[in-house]
């Protein structure tokens, strides 16, 4: 155990899969980095490059095969222990991948503060979003903007007037997701780092599944740690961790002979069953 102790000490950061499943927490896989800037070129090319679109395979195969959920999670949060870990982009990648597949899918920005994905994937054309939802303003049908068809559809953050982020703190965001469902295959939510704001752990506990994202060489253990603690005492057993690795030289290319070794031929560990889920939250406020 000291031996354990001094290790932390002097490698604070997640630096291999093992650091993820140390922590009793399954890796679902590692994934190249990539920008919400790259989502809007893979959106015109309505594809994903080789090693992404691969990583990303994985990462909704694991989802669905009962390593993390007992069944095919419908909902799912996308959140991180720390700002710059590459939720929104995960988040988006992942929404593509899914959507790639026939499935419907719907892409909600539930960062009110930061709003990446409304400034980066919406036109403008459709007035409202996660906001006017939460404020009972207008319907899914009306803020829906799409972005590949109806297969991938974006629900912008809409404005945060009105107490927008404490009804997203309240019992009232469990309806909104519902109606959201309603509406799509499947439902990834992308949320603010849950160790720096409270808005993402009601949304945790109102949806199927958690992915947290952690960036390798930057994301620190305790810090991951917290992360799955916090989400663990609001009641959400259903987590896996997708592992960011260091972008290289240019992305992958989308045909031909991949210059390194992709995420899918990484060796992972087995992975265990998530922990019996928590205590239920007494209640949001």
């Amino acid at each position: 155990i000291g031996i354990a102790i001094a290790l932390e000490l002097v490698n604070p950061l997640v630096l291999r899969d093992e650091d993820v499943l140390e922590l009793g927490l399954p890796l679902l896989a590692r994934v190249p980095q990539t920008s919400i800037s790259d989502l809007t070129t893979d959106l015109e090319a309505a594809t994903l490059p080789t090693g992404v679109r691969d990583a990303y395979r994985l990462v909704r195969v694991n989802l669905s095969s009962g390593q993390v959920a007992d069944a095919q999670p419908h909902t799912i949060l996308v959140t991180s222990a720390a700002q710059g870990d590459g939720t929104t982009a995960a988040a988006a990648s992942l929404a593509l991948a899914y959507a790639l597949t026939d499935a419907r899918v719907v892409l909600v920005d539930a960062d009110f503060r930061r709003r990446r994905l409304t400034s980066a994937l919406s036109d403008g054309s459709r007035g409202g979003g996660l906001g006017e939802l939460l404020r009972e303003e207008t319907s899914v049908d009306d803020v829906l903007v799409p972005l590949y068809g109806d297969r991938l559809q974006l629900l912008a953050a809409g404005s945060e007037e009105g107490g927008a982020i404490d009804l997203l703190q309240s019992r009232r965001i469990e309806a909104v997701v519902e109606k959201v469902a309603a509406h799509a295959d499947v439902v990834i939510f992308d949320s603010p780092p849950i160790t720096e704001v409270a808005d993402g752990l009601p949304l945790g506990a109102a949806v199927d599944a958690v992915v947290l994202v952690a960036r390798l060489g930057r994301t620190r253990r305790d810090g991951l740690a917290a992360a799955r603690l916090l989400l663990r005492q609001v009641g959400v057993a259903s987590i896996g961790v997708i592992a960011v690795t260091r972008r290289r030289s240019g992305r992958q290319p989308r045909q031909g002979r991949a210059t390194s070794r992709s995420a899918t031929e990484q060796p992972l560990a087995s992975l265990e069953e998530s922990a019996t889920r928590a205590r239920s939250s007494a209640g949001s406020s």
